[in-house]
């Protein structure tokens, strides 16, 4: 369990992470709307967290959440296994843990061992979700994290 501890996030993953935060109209042809992130192992079998994927940057204007949050959803459940995600909703940016059930128990330990130091990498989060099943992520519940505020 100690090797999980060492698995951080790629320059990549942090790159990406800086352009989901670009609010400024200068840089909106730069700012993405959502990544999706996983574990994968390079060619030296080193551990890290990279993008697999992410909103085209300057793709979606900033009234348009219900086409950002769909295209969300789909990407982090698409492969069916563990995985990250931020995304830029209604100007907050929430970190999404998705661990399905169905997934196997090797990856969901994995996953859930570096959920905070991952987290705990990209500054300005505004709320964290947990998600286990479909429902967790609905759009509903991005809805109601935001409106607390």
């Amino acid at each position: 369990m100690a090797s999980f501890l060492t698995i951080g996030l790629s320059a990549e993953c942090q790159a990406d992470f800086q352009a989901l935060q670009l609010k400024k109209k200068k840089d909106a042809d730069k700012h993405i709307r959502y990544m999706v992130m996983c574990i994968e192992v390079d060619e030296k079998k080193k551990e890290s967290v990279v993008t697999e994927s992410k909103a085209a940057p300057g793709h979606y204007k900033d009234d348009q959440h219900d086409e950002v949050y769909k295209a969300f959803r789909d990407a982090i459940t698409k492969s069916g296994q563990p995985r990250f995600g931020c995304i830029d909703y209604k100007n907050k940016v929430i970190f999404v843990s998705w661990v399905p059930d169905t997934a196997k128990i090797k990856l969901k330990m994995k996953y859930t061992s570096i959920k905070e130091p991952v987290k705990g990498s990209l500054s300005g989060i505004s709320f964290t979700i947990q998600a286990t099943d479909s429902g967790e992520i609905a759009q509903s519940v991005l809805d109601a994290k935001v409106k607390k505020v």
